[in-house]
C-alpha cells in the first residue's frame, strides 16, 4: 500500500496527541498510518529536547574546511622538498666517503685523539639531522 486515504486524518490526531478508539484499530492493520504516527512521536520528542551546544555558525565551518583544505595542499607540496631534501644528505654522504677514501693515506696519520673527535662531532651532525627531518614531518 502507497497512500491511506485516512492518513491525514491519523497525522492530525497524533499531532494533537489523542488518538480515538476507531484510528487505534485502524493503525493495527495499516503499516502506513502506524509509520505515520511512530514519525510524529519521535518529531515531537526532538522538538521537546533542547539542543545540548549552540551550532556553529556557517562563517566558522566553511573557514575551517578551506583551512583543512589548504593545509592538505601543503603537505602535498613538500613531498618534493622533503625528497630532495634527502637526495641532498645522500650526494654529501657519497661526497665525504669519496674524499676520505681518495685521501686515506694522509686521514690515517693523525693521532687518536683528533679521531675521536671527528666521531664526536660526526655523530652530533647525524643527531641533528635527525632531528631537523623529524621536526620537517611534523604538521603544525
Amino acid at each position: 500500500m502507497k497512500w491511506c486515504e485516512r492518513e491525514s486524518q491519523v497525522v492530525a490526531q497524533a499531532i494533537a496527541g489523542e488518538l480515538s478508539k476507531s484510528i487505534l484499530h485502524h493503525l493495527e492493520a495499516c503499516p502506513l498510518c502506524s509509520d505515520a504516527v511512530t514519525a510524529v512521536r519521535k518529531l515531537q520528542l526532538l522538538a521537546e529536547e533542547p539542543f545540548a551546544a549552540p551550532l556553529p555558525s556557517a562563517a566558522s565551518v566553511w573557514w575551517k574546511a578551506t583551512t583543512q583544505k589548504q593545509q592538505a595542499a601543503g603537505r602535498h607540496t613538500r613531498i618534493p622538498l622533503i625528497s630532495m631534501e634527502w637526495i641532498g644528505y645522500s650526494v654529501g654522504l657519497l661526497s665525504a666517503i669519496a674524499i676520505v677514501i681518495r685521501a686515506a693515506p694522509v686521514a690515517l696519520s693523525p693521532p687518536p685523539l683528533l679521531w675521536i673527535g671527528l666521531g664526536i662531532v660526526g655523530t652530533t651532525c647525524f643527531s641533528c639531522a635527525c632531528t631537523l627531518y623529524v621536526w620537517s614531518r611534523l604538521d603544525s
